[in-house]
């Protein structure tokens, strides 16, 4: 019986012309900072600021400067731009007060610098120099003193407005290889691919998708693959797959391997595992336990979650399934699939997980996407108790997200919807919102808990 080295020479094999070469690592861990700068003055997005009871704002994106580390020792002060109220140890590190001039911030009483020397805006003891001189524009811009066409700026990403993806992309998951490389894969879409990719460098404009399922699974009945879960490893692509089973009465999990994120993925073989009808929709998660869960759920059983050995491609000895999301008369819980976890240390030590229900697909589409959070990886799982992204304007049904955390420690999700205009309830597009926090739960920024229509600013992804 081959094993996972067997497995993994299979597939180097079969993908070394594919290969890239290794050359920046994902980051996936920040804070929702996006630290701030000076530039040559453009009009750039994120050059644009507003002041407002005592906030410095970024128009372009809504977020209040602030000194990032709460240090009050001169220079070691990191400004940057977050979510505004959203405090990191005072209510006074986003509040600041012109003195003529010179813009002194409330928690140290110093003034914001810059040090022409090194670039680095900072916040330093308040001496009038040029350097911390600035003019708030008629245009929002504000301009240091120092250079006479040099503006405080952060780096911002594309802009962009739904969908992202004007094609067929549902269930999607969104990745940051180690090549640098942003990777989308989705469920099948005929005669396309079986298991959909493209290829993205700024997470706004994606390629023409490709197959990355060359090879299908011969342990499979029919050629039907959805909910990819794909995560990188140790240099090893692993995705996980929805298919039906060989009889093709029980729904099964696959993986497959690849050491490029572009693929070929090749199944190792054998369904992780096969049963009824909930064993779709399979999400891998790195807890911050240090173990490594795999979840799963549909078809009105609860979602479950058991823990994968350190092979990723066996369950622990030992484990069981636990059930975790339970379905309830809510008006979108008849139903719960498509688990997504995530851990933001920075929101008291929370995992969450996003799932979806009732009904995703078809002319009586009623989908939405939920959310509950626990301080376990098996829980329990605390409820949020309503829907944090449904139904609204041109768009119905949204759900099955991802969620990303960009370069700046954003996070956003991505997350497919039927677009109501084009009358096709089997299309779903691929769509993209950021996410934001408040007491600790998560919530689609900038909208009713519904996507939006108008041009937003998209991840920072360099």
């Amino acid at each position: 019986k081959m094993n996972k080295v067997h497995y993994l020479l299979i597939v180097w094999c079969v993908s070394v012309i594919h290969h890239l070469p290794s050359s920046v690592k994902a980051d996936n861990t920040g804070y929702g900072f996006t630290p701030v700068d000076v530039r040559p003055c453009s009009g750039r997005p994120g050059q644009s600021w507003r002041y407002e009871n005592n906030n410095l704002i970024a128009e372009d994106d809504g977020r209040c400067l602030q000194i990032g580390d709460c240090n009050t020792t001169p220079g070691d002060q990191q400004l940057s731009v977050v979510q505004c109220g959203q405090s990191t140890c005072s209510s006074q590190n986003q509040v600041w007060t012109f003195n003529g001039n010179s813009i002194v911030s409330k928690l140290d009483g110093q003034c914001i610098d810059f040090n022409v020397e090194d670039g680095k805006v900072q916040t330093w003891a308040c001496s009038g120099a040029p350097n911390q001189n600035w003019t708030l524009r008629p245009d929002g811009s504000l301009l240091n003193g120092a250079d006479v066409n040099i503006c405080l700026s952060v780096d911002l990403g594309s802009v962009y407005s739904n969908p992202v993806m004007d094609r067929n992309f549902p269930d999607p998951t969104v990745i940051r290889g180690s090549d640098g490389v942003y990777y989308a894969y989705s469920t099948m879409s005929p005669p396309d691919c079986h298991i959909c990719i493209s290829t993205s460098t700024d997470l706004v404009n994606w390629s023409p998708v490709q197959e990355a399922l060359v090879t299908l699974p011969s342990w499979s009945a029919t050629d039907i693959f959805w909910a990819p879960d794909v995560s990188e490893h140790d240099n090893v692509y692993y995705m996980f797959f929805a298919a039906n089973s060989a009889n093709g009465s029980d729904k099964c999990i696959g993986i497959a391997l690849s050491y490029t994120g572009y693929g070929p993925f090749i199944d190792i073989g054998h369904p992780l595992i096969c049963g009824d009808p909930s064993h779709i929709d399979p999400k891998m998660f790195d807890a911050p336990d240090g173990n490594i869960y795999l979840y799963w759920g549909s078809a009105g059983y609860p979602i479950r979650g058991r823990q994968l050995d350190s092979s990723r491609v066996r369950f622990a000895d030992g484990s069981s399934p636990v059930d975790i999301i339970q379905t309830s008369n809510e008006e979108y819980e008849a139903l719960v699939e498509g688990p997504w976890l995530t851990y933001n240390p920075r929101q008291s030590g929370y995992i969450y997980m996003y799932y979806s229900g009732n009904n995703c697909c078809g002319p009586t589409a009623h989908y939405a996407v939920m959310v509950a959070r626990s301080l376990s990886p098996l829980g329990p799982f605390e409820k949020y108790g309503q829907p944090i992204l449904a139904l609204g304007g041109r768009w119905t049904a949204p759900g099955h997200n991802c969620i990303y955390t960009d370069t700046a420690g954003e996070d956003w999700i991505f997350y497919h919807s039927i677009d109501l205009p084009v009358g096709n309830y089997y299309v779903r597009k691929l769509l993209l919102d950021r996410i934001s926090y408040i007491n600790d739960w998560p919530y689609v920024a900038n909208t009713n808990s519904v996507p939006t229509n108008s041009s937003q600013i998209g991840p920072v992804s360099s």
